[in-house]
């Protein structure tokens, strides 16, 4: 099973064809996503992934990677 961590890089890369060198927990989201319409495609399709849904509001702090992954773990886990 991945990580939460690792399901969004592979995005990132995957989709959004970000380097996978410059993906990594201190890295600003803004500069691997194009635009808010990416940031939506971004956060359902981990969520899709992780089986959560992420709300627009939930994301207005959210600034790098690792806080990106912070709010989905925090959401898997209120799940278990």
């Amino acid at each position: 099973m991945s990580t939460i961590l690792e399901t969004a890089t592979r995005i990132l890369v995957d989709k959004f064809d970000a380097s996978a060198e410059d993906v990594f927990p201190d890295a600003v989201l803004e500069d691997l996503l194009s635009d808010s319409l990416d940031w939506v495609e971004f956060a359902v399709a981990v969520g899709d992934e992780v089986g959560t849904r992420i709300r627009d509001e939930e994301l207005t702090d959210v600034r790098t990677v690792a806080d990106f992954v912070a709010v989905v773990e925090e959401k898997v886990g209120a799940l278990k």
